[in-house]
């Protein structure tokens, strides 16, 4: 999700659909691990959180 290629939002859709994971659960996983987030050097972490957010917000 935090490429946000089509083929990674398309997985995550289908994870989503298949009731592997809902919106609400993958944004408080999410939060678990957002302060281990700075370990990732090329990761932005207030950039992940906002794609994160705009997903969950979204209907499936």
């Amino acid at each position: 999700m935090e490429r946000a290629t089509a083929r990674d939002l398309k997985d995550v859709d289908a994870m989503v659909n298949s009731g592997l994971v809902e919106k609400k659960h993958l944004f408080e996983l999410f939060l678990e691990i957002e302060p281990d987030l700075i370990r990732h050097p090329n990761l932005t972490p207030a950039a992940f959180r906002s794609k994160v957010e705009r997903f969950c917000s979204t209907s499936s």
